[in-house]
């Protein structure tokens, strides 16, 4: 499974990330990149994961992915708020398997 973290800057985003690997297997890649740089990494997720501060800008995010068949949900504040790796890749998987 690969992972994208959409976020608005960065630093959090790449905290979870890192918190996240410690509970992937070692085949599944998570990534973050900034809403600007969706373009760049849209073909290289399976499942893209908004940050709640993103909230406003996840229909363009949704119409972006809806062409490559990506899924898109907006992370669930509460893991995020606390940089939850295991939770957010739980998130992650219970959409992919969807």
């Amino acid at each position: 499974m690969k992972v994208l973290l959409i976020c608005a800057s960065g630093l959090s985003t790449s905290i979870l990330v890192n918190n996240m690997r410690q509970y992937a297997p070692r085949e599944d890649r998570i990534m973050a990149c900034s809403v600007s740089e969706l373009s760049t990494y849209l073909n290289d997720a399976d499942v893209i994961l908004v940050g709640p501060q993103l909230r406003h800008q996840i229909k363009d995010i949704e119409d972006k992915a809806y062409l490559t068949s990506k899924i898109v949900a907006l992370m669930d504040p509460k893991i995020y708020s606390r940089i939850d790796g295991e939770g957010m890749l739980e998130q992650a998987r219970s959409l992919f398997v969807k």
